[in-house]
């Protein structure tokens, strides 16, 4: 940590100023300073705390030393107490993360002083860069109508155990039990998979638009969308972690790397390791426990009639690519992953679960026989007019999909079953 008869009074200045005399760490923003009393003068609160301590046994001393240890780019202006925290949890607060809050935390400060400021350090605001901003977010297009249940005395268990001796079909069938009823999207009244667990003669059907009103039975519908995902990641070989609600792969052979092939955000065909031991950046060889691709994946409704499917980039960790790390060993692991996840890492693995889920389909469908769910493979997304970074040259794009004669008629059938259950039931 600093001593501040270490640091020039420039530098000192500078760290004061662009903090606006508040405490950097997010949400806290404390005052720095106290004022007079009738006695006593004002007390300075707040320490300049390294982002890589001055010593090398000190807090993140052995990462990357920049050549001014004592320079402004080096410091963070913080509170008493948040500055004890972060040299105590100095693996939750790595380098990258308290970059980060000072970079917000001078940025917000910026904004609401010197609004005219804004733009400061970049180009020319004027001079407007067009870029598309892109979700994680893609639409659901087509959206189960009718819900069919019937009196059921069966446990769960139970009627699992009856769909589970199934043969592996096209037809998805996620169900749940309330108040006594089992719930589903596939006509029970054909559905011969069901036909040990409820009567086809006692089976009711409701139109969603009367559930989607009420706050219980919406919550059921969108527990039936989301067991869904469970069937259409399950036919792909990926695994669901109940604990942490998120999907991920798991080894395939004892002590090996997995890889899967896919199209890359320019649409080349490339191989992503979803099942790997991470390297030691610097040491050379390999870390002692294993990483595995994860996604949290969930249905939203976001309008009247509007539904999208979010895709969340996750990691699982384990010992030995199948016994799960304890959660304390996690939280430090994961935070630096993702603290090196920037907008284009993000992007990159949204990429890969669209393309892998849809077999690189402009969308991906289940059927529930007479009915069906899809899901558009193209995220939402918009273009921005923005200042820019100079010299940026990633681009932020992602391939699209096109239609072709088998996907559209796929596309058309299912259109064409909806009409006719809106026929039948309308």
């Amino acid at each position: 940590m600093a001593g501040h008869r270490l640091l020039s009074r420039r530098t000192e200045k500078i760290l004061w100023g662009k903090s606006a005399g508040l405490c950097g760490f997010p949400d806290c923003r404390t005052p720095l300073v106290s004022p007079n009393s009738r006695s006593d003068g004002a007390v300075i609160l707040g320490e300049a705390a390294h982002i890589i301590a001055r010593s090398e046994k000190g807090p993140r001393g052995t990462e990357n030393r920049p050549a001014d240890i004592d320079g402004y780019d080096n410091l963070i202006l913080l509170c008493e107490a948040h500055h004890t925290l972060v040299d105590g949890q100095r693996s939750t607060y790595t380098p990258e993360r308290l970059r980060g809050m000072k970079a917000d935390h001078e940025n917000w400060v910026r904004d609401r002083i010197s609004p005219s400021e804004r733009f400061f350090g970049l180009h020319n605001p004027t001079t407007g860069v067009t870029e598309v901003l892109y979700g994680t977010f893609f639409p659901v297009v087509v959206l189960p109508r009718y819900v069919f249940s019937a009196p059921c005395t069966r446990s769960l268990d139970a009627v699992l155990e009856q769909l589970k001796g199934l043969p592996l079909a096209e037809v998805v069938r996620p169900f749940v039990l309330k108040e006594d009823r089992l719930f589903a999207f596939n006509d029970l009244r054909e559905d011969v998979a069901f036909a040990d667990s409820v009567s086809a003669s006692a089976v009711r059907v409701d139109d969603s638009t009367t559930w989607l009103r009420d706050p219980a039975r919406l919550r059921w519908y969108m527990e039936l969308l989301n067991r869904s995902l469970h069937k259409l990641t399950g036919r792909k070989g990926v695994n669901f972690d109940r604990e942490h609600q998120r999907y991920y792969f798991e080894m395939e052979k004892t002590a090996t790397p997995r890889s899967i092939p896919y199209r890359s955000l320019k649409g080349r065909n490339v191989t992503r390791q979803v099942v790997w031991k991470p390297k030691l950046r610097f040491l050379g060889g390999t870390r002692r426990y294993w990483e595995h691709l994860a996604v949290g994946l969930r249905f939203h409704r976001t309008g009247e009639a509007a539904w999208v499917l979010s895709v969340r980039p996750e990691r699982r960790f384990t010992t030995d690519g199948v016994t799960p790390i304890p959660p304390r060993g996690v939280g430090a692991r994961s935070t630096k992953r993702k603290a090196r996840m920037y907008n284009i890492n993000v992007l990159t693995e949204v990429n890969f679960w669209r393309d892998f889920l849809s077999d690189g389909q402009p969308r991906f469908t289940l059927s529930y026989g007479k009915q069906s769910l899809a899901v558009a493979t193209e995220p939402l997304n918009s273009s921005i007019v923005w200042p820019g970074v100079p010299d940026d040259a990633t681009p932020f794009t992602m391939a699209r999909y096109d239609e072709d004669l088998f996907t559209r008629s796929e596309y058309d059938l299912l259109l064409e079953a909806e009409r006719d259950l809106d026929e039948e039931f309308g």
